[in-house]
């Protein structure tokens, strides 16, 4: 599962739009200098996941709901959420995908007000544009490589992040930031900017629903080319906006592996 994305098919994946900007460019030339860095990096695990066939991966092009209601593969802590029976065939473990179009899903005030903006990100958002482990709350999340805190906090809207990490890094020359949202109060307690972290070291835990902003326990973790302005990326951008998020927060696979190539999908189960 520690298999890397190559520099190529990251450019692929993000670049399939026509703008040609010289910014653009510029962002573009970043993002495969980075995927080459990760290329060469053995970062740590972020969740220590189990054997392959209790982690699955999760659609949720339909929405939530659609993929609750799937018969097969569905995680317990899933059904949970939406109060409905677990079963002897329900995994414990899942993954949600990056730069999935996830309609029907996010349906908080956050969401759906097109004025809000993060970081230079606005509109109708409903395009995933981080990488979703989720699994029991508690479970521990590990750096995975050495950098610092830039910052932490709680963000308290409905559907939003919750207790949050943001740590900046430097792979191989090439700066960038990671998120860990979705954490509880413990992640955040005694955390000071600046504070170094170690790669492996536990910098946090899943939080419950009650405090990581009302969803199953997870971990969103999304990586950064741009410097956040506070412990806040745009998780989820508009389709307008989806090219130029693809480069500025390039596929979280490149650090934590290619979980999804390596884990049964639901329909396998």
């Amino acid at each position: 599962m520690r298999r890397r994305l190559v520099g190529a098919l990251l450019l692929v994946h993000c670049c399939s739009g026509d703008d040609a900007t010289a910014a653009v460019a510029v962002t573009a030339q970043l993002a495969e200098t980075f995927a080459a860095a990760c290329n060469a990096t053995d970062f740590h695990a972020l969740v220590d996941l189990p054997a392959a066939k209790y982690v699955h991966v999760m659609d949720f092009s339909r929405g939530i709901e659609a993929a609750i209601s799937a018969k097969r593969g569905v995680p317990c802590v899933l059904r949970r959420l939406a109060r409905r029976p677990a079963n002897s065939r329900c995994a414990r473990w899942y993954v949600g995908r990056y730069d999935e179009v996830r309609r029907n899903m996010y349906t908080t005030e956050m969401f759906e007000n097109a004025t809000k903006t993060i970081d230079g990100y606005a509109g109708i958002r409903d395009v995933h544009i981080g990488l979703d482990i989720g699994g029991p709350a508690g479970t521990p999340v590990y750096a995975p490589a050495q950098g610092v805190i830039q910052s932490f906090g709680y963000n308290p809207d409905a559907g939003d992040y919750g207790h949050v990490i943001v740590t900046e890094h430097v792979i191989e020359g090439v700066r960038c930031w990671m998120l860990f949202g979705h954490l509880d109060s413990a992640s955040v307690a005694f955390k000071r900017v600046g504070q170094v972290v170690e790669r492996g070291e536990r910098i946090g835990a899943f939080g419950a629903s009650h405090e990581n902003g009302g969803w199953a326990p997870h971990v969103h973790f999304q990586v950064s080319l741009i410097p956040p302005a506070t412990h806040d990326m745009p998780g989820v951008v508009s389709a307008a906006q989806r090219d130029r998020a693809r480069l500025e927060y390039p596929d979280p696979r490149l650090i934590a592996g290619m979980l999804y190539h390596n884990l049964l999908s639901c329909d396998q189960w």
